[in-house]
């Protein structure tokens, strides 16, 4: 990646995790020149000192059996003590499934949402065959979530060897929210395990490691199915092949590579939609409502970029054929109301809710329950849930901030610039779309393989340091002896 471009993009990464980090401090009421940050930052760096080099020398069996344990009993108590019921979207989800389950159809308006389908279908497959029961669909979260471990091992593993991935795996199994939300049925669960798994396939693509076909069409199988369960997933298939591109090897390599996951999307895809139009009786699904949904509710400085009521009767009035256009004209005049600064304080709290401010696991996790009044404690205590996952946040980004600070002063691989170009390329994406902090969910692990990087280089220039240390000693010793 030519140097100038890695720079920029280190920086504008660098510029989104310092806003982030900062609008966290200051939604808590901390100021950055507190001593209690410095002492909390030592403490870390402390600590991360400490974890590494026992990560390091850990044999693979205890290691995995450790984190496999923690996954376990972590979340099969949560399930067992939280008992979640769905509401929202998350009750479309589970309704819809088991009415493709049962054979009974689903709702006309669903078939406005082209992409978004994948969960439904894939949870509707599990109840066909286990029965349609909400303890089905939890266990299926605990299943894939415990699938994504390993993938993300083995992804992390090729940005810095066993350490770095190692490190991913321990943040995405204390990771609070991925622990509350296994109660929900949201469709993040499979959208993360097959973003994963495509960007793996192209990592492997990017780096020349086996077959260059193999790599290319299963980087493009899995994040088309991502894509399917969550569209923004396509995100990862556009920064692999833009790093695909600008890479150093020859123009007829990347271009075949290049083709290979283009024909690969759009067979898929092709297939996917022909399939959705059949399964309702010819009709094709309509794609352009729920952007001009997202489009207009991202824009409401009043709502803050986020759903809107007031949004949501003025779009439901449209036609559906021609909301999409009708959302532009409206944005438009919206745009020319607003002031310099109310679009920038716009695109500030965005950042930060996308960001900085994960609640949605505590909040979707604990908002209709089954029994509440078995579990009273809960309210009393749910501020402190939230907290847990802000600090947890806060920990990620100032661990990525390094790593940008790290990276900064070398040239970028091409997979690191696939990462990057992700991570720029969502946050820019959804400044203008609609944003709340769930639909991080999926992009979480891009801060999980940065902030591990920056966790095992932390360990790495301690090492470098003892290194030099006794280089100069036995300079000394030599010295002495002449």
């Amino acid at each position: 990646m030519k140097n100038i471009f890695w720079k920029i993009a280190l920086l504008s990464a660098g510029l989104i995790l310092l806003l982030a980090g900062l609008d966290f401090l200051a939604q808590w009421g901390i100021h950055p020149s507190h001593i209690g940050v410095a002492v909390v930052i030592v403490a870390l760096v402390f600590l991360i000192r400490l974890v590494s080099p026992t990560l390091e020398r850990m044999g693979n069996v205890p290691f995995f059996a450790g984190v496999l344990v923690v996954f376990l009993a972590s979340r099969l108590a949560w399930l067992l003590i939280i008992p979640t019921l769905p509401t929202s979207d998350f009750q479309i989800y589970f309704q819809t499934a088991c009415d493709i389950a049962t054979g009974k159809g689903v709702a006309s308006d669903m078939w406005l949402f082209q992409n978004g389908w994948g969960y439904q279908f894939f949870l509707s497959f599990i109840f066909r065959i286990l029965g349609c029961s909400l303890l089905v669909g939890k266990a299926m979260n605990l299943i894939l979530g415990l699938a994504t471990i390993p993938v993300l091992y083995h992804l992390a593993a090729r940005f810095g060897g066993k350490a770095v991935g190692r490190w991913a795996v321990l943040l995405f199994v204390f990771w609070p929210v991925q622990l509350m939300f296994t109660s929900v049925l949201g469709t993040e669960h499979l959208a993360l395990l097959l973003a994963l798994l495509g960007f793996l396939f192209g990592v492997r693509l990017l780096d020349s490691e086996g077959n260059l076909w193999f790599n290319a069409v299963l980087c493009s199988l899995f994040l088309t199915l991502g894509t399917i369960v969550r569209p923004a997933t396509l995100l990862f298939l556009g920064a692999v092949g833009l790093a695909l591109l600008f890479q150093k090897k020859p123009l007829k390599l990347r271009l075949f590579s290049a083709l290979a996951l283009a024909a690969t999307f759009l067979l898929l895809n092709g297939a996917y939609i022909m399939g959705l139009k059949t399964f309702n009786n010819g009709i094709t699904p309509n794609p352009s409502f729920s952007l001009a949904e997202s489009l207009l509710y991202g824009t409401n400085y009043e709502a803050r970029g986020s759903w809107s009521q007031e949004d949501s009767n003025t779009i439901n009035t449209w036609p559906k054929d021609n909301a999409l256009k009708l959302s532009i004209r409206a944005i438009r005049q919206r745009l020319k109301t607003y002031k310099v600064r109310q679009i920038v304080s716009l695109l500030h709290w965005k950042n930060y809710e996308f960001w900085g401010a994960p609640a949605y696991g505590s909040f979707w996790s604990t908002y209709k329950l089954d029994r509440p009044s078995g579990i009273s404690w809960l309210k009393s205590n749910e501020s402190k849930l939230k907290l847990l996952s802000f600090l947890y946040q806060f920990f990620l980004i100032a661990g990525t901030f390094v790593t940008a600070i790290g990276l900064f002063c070398r040239r970028g691989t091409a997979k690191e610039a696939a990462l990057l170009v992700t991570f720029i390329s969502t946050t820019a994406m959804y400044l203008v779309l609609v944003a709340t902090s769930r639909y991080s969910h999926s992009f979480m692990p891009l801060l999980f393989i940065l902030a591990g990087m920056g966790f095992a280089s932390v360990w790495k220039i301690k090492d470098a340091n003892e290194n030099a240390d006794q280089e100069r000693k036995a300079d000394t010793t030599s010295l002495a002896k002449e």
